[in-house]
């Protein structure tokens, strides 16, 4: 049940994206320029221009729970992110939304709920995907930043992840080594 959700909502991004991509360009569409110039006078009086800035850092990341597989589920995060100062580690948590094997082996595709804690309280939703080459260990994905608490609320943003697992006695993976770069509105 859940896998069906969270696929319809990579979908429907997916769709979105390929909409905005290659939707509607001038040659297409003919526009009226004394409307253009009107409607950009409009906005610029109402609103503020969204400015994009750099995020970046290392988060550390720990499993609380397992599933019946040795994958982890759940856990918290620790670490530094730009414009977030140090992680609260006891507040900044992650959920597996599902894991998907059906490139396995070597790869085991991952989509996480993240919910990142500024030192001030301030709260980043997130979203992650990526995938963990077993044979490699590397971990490889992104993370779709929408929303927050506070400074974060409308906040809006994405960062590519690349990171290394760490593991237990029984082979699961205990933790991961992430580093982090992309943008977020500001």
């Amino acid at each position: 049940m859940k896998i069906n959700k969270v696929m319809k909502k990579i979908i429907f991004l997916l769709i979105g994206v390929f909409l905005f991509a290659f939707g509607c360009n001038n040659e297409i569409l003919d526009t009226d320029s004394t409307l253009e110039t009107a409607n950009l006078k409009y906005s610029n009086t109402k609103m503020a221009p969204i400015k994009m800035v750099p995020i970046k850092g290392e988060v550390i990341i720990s499993v609380d729970e397992y599933d019946e597989q040795g994958l982890g589920i759940n856990g918290k995060m620790a670490g530094h992110l730009t414009h977030m100062g140090k992680l609260n580690q006891a507040e900044s948590t992650w959920v597996t939304l599902y894991h998907d094997f059906s490139q396995y082996p070597p790869v085991i595709i991952q989509v996480n709920d993240l919910i990142f804690c500024a030192a001030n309280g301030d709260l980043l939703y997130g979203t992650y995907t990526g995938s963990l080459d077993v044979t490699t260990s590397v971990i490889d994905g992104f993370c779709v930043l929408e929303n927050g608490t506070g400074r974060f609320e409308n906040a809006a943003g994405q960062v590519n992840v690349t990171g290394y697992p760490w593991y237990d006695e029984l082979g699961r993976v205990e933790g991961i080594r992430f580093i982090s770069e992309g943008e977020i509105s500001y």
